[in-house]
């Protein structure tokens, strides 16, 4: 939604609305890039699976995770500054 916005807003030559997305996607890195939208929140899902599967395998074996059933997981803020080490959704080193 937020390239969609972008779009509408460039092609209505509106370059005074800040627009912030929600996904961490190549494409909205690229616009990040380009000094069109201002950020994104990346929600980091490899770290999400790897838990998942981890605290699966401490349920299986022990019957218990020990940890709450809702969990908070932190999302990373993309802006320019760090939209160069964000690909297919997952920060590099």
């Amino acid at each position: 939604m937020a390239m969609g916005a972008m779009a509408a807003l460039l092609a209505a030559g509106r370059g005074d609305v800040i627009v912030v997305g929600f996904d961490g996607s190549n494409d909205v890195r690229d616009s990040i890039l380009r000094g069109e939208i201002k950020a994104t929140g990346l929600q980091q899902m490899a770290y999400i699976a790897e838990q998942a599967v981890i605290q699966a395998d401490q349920y299986i074996r022990t019957g218990s995770t020990g940890k709450e059933e809702k969990q908070m997981i932190d999302c990373l803020l993309i802006t320019k500054d760090n939209a160069g080490k964000l690909n297919n959704f997952a920060m590099t080193n």
